[in-house]
């Protein structure tokens, strides 16, 4: 794949923890009750120096703090572990995904002269955003976005749009436009994909587990993602969407970025699309694919644990050197079917988004 040496990019878990509960997150069950096979941590400044010493912060050009599970803002030494990272490295592009609704004014604040910039996923206005965005509160997450704003903080406006929200675009980004956002981007989700098949909605639950409403896909074709769509009409069946799985070429995202994902529990993965590894466990489904792949290897979750081993030993082993680049071979028993769809010739990640708006 790539040496430690060259790697320049980290997308980094910091928190499984969320002050959200989103239905199409896989931190929950359909936004209602905690996904039991969950582990709930956080990364502390001082796990962040041992992960991440400063020879190897010096190298990097970006680190983007994001998360599979978790929203960064609910990490303890957030702020802390940013000071660490431009400390090591001025230069350092160090970007945040988050939700924006906890943490107070002051908080945010503060935290705008330490990231070069921070996107806030905000689907909708004060009447929508808490649809998907469930137990967030939109003056909360307002506020916080104007006070980081307001201190000097770059911040870009991810807009995830379904049926219940695609009538609010234009007027969200005028919203945008107001409190001083400098991009706004509409996002076209592929999670209504499920196999070869578009969904139309997809269950909302409560904390009890109950159905309390549907989440439903946009009418508008502009605001579909059309890679989804593309994938649904070429493997309309069920063997060819195997064998499309099976044999499209992979050209790695992670190897042309030289890049690899963090966990909040330290393990070093390729990305963030093979570290979805918290899931009930289903016979050949692509989660469980990449967890056997690393069961049965030489390594183990263990030894891809950088509180345990140091990134060059794990990013030189066997399983990124030689076992995940195998794994990518046409209809190889092992072919992981997450980087089909990923890096295949329907990059579903692709369709999100557009040029930004503002």
């Amino acid at each position: 794949m790539y040496r430690y040496e060259e790697i320049r990019t980290v997308h980094l878990e910091l928190s499984t923890k969320c002050n959200a509960s989103c239905p199409q997150c896989p931190r929950n069950v359909e936004g209602g009750p905690l996904n039991p096979y969950l582990p709930l941590g956080e990364l502390s400044l001082s796990d962040v120096k041992k992960i991440f010493p400063e020879p190897f912060v010096k190298q990097l050009s970006t680190i983007n703090m994001c998360g599979n599970y978790g929203d960064p803002i609910l990490c303890s030494d957030l702020h802390e572990i940013s000071r660490y990272f431009r400390s090591a490295n001025p230069d350092l592009e160090l970007t945040m995904h988050t939700n924006g609704g906890a943490r107070n004014v002051e908080w945010w604040a503060k935290l705008a002269s330490l990231v070069t910039e921070c996107t806030f996923g905000i689907d909708g206005l004060e009447g929508t955003n808490h649809i998907y965005r469930r137990n967030t509160r939109w003056k909360a997450v307002t506020d916080n976005a104007q006070a980081f704003i307001n201190a000097g903080g770059m911040a870009t406006w991810n807009y995830l749009v379904f049926e219940h929200n695609q009538h609010e675009v234009m007027a969200a980004v005028e919203v945008a436009r107001r409190m001083g956002f400098q991009r706004f981007f509409i996002k076209k989700t592929s999670r209504f994909l499920k196999g070869n098949e578009i969904l139309n909605e997809t269950p909302i639950r409560n904390s009890k587990g109950r159905i309390v409403r549907q989440l439903k896909l946009a009418t508008d074709p502009s605001f579909i993602n059309l890679e989804t769509i593309e994938i649904s009409k070429q493997y309309s069946t069920k063997d060819r969407y195997i064998s499309f799985l099976n044999q499209t070429p992979i050209q790695c995202k992670a190897v042309t970025q030289k890049s690899i994902f963090v966990s909040a529990q330290g393990f070093i993965i390729p990305c963030c699309w093979l570290g979805s590894i918290y899931s009930k466990p289903i016979k050949g489904g692509r989660v469980d694919q990449f967890k056997v792949l690393v069961e049965r290897s030489e390594e183990s979750f263990f030894n891809l644990s950088a509180l345990h081993r140091t990134i060059k030993e794990i990013v030189e082993g066997p399983l990124f050197q030689t076992e995940i680049p195998s794994a990518w071979s046409p209809n190889s028993p092992d072919r992981l079917k997450t980087c089909s769809l990923h890096c295949g010739a329907h990059k579903i990640s692709r369709g999100q988004k557009n040029a930004s708006l503002i």
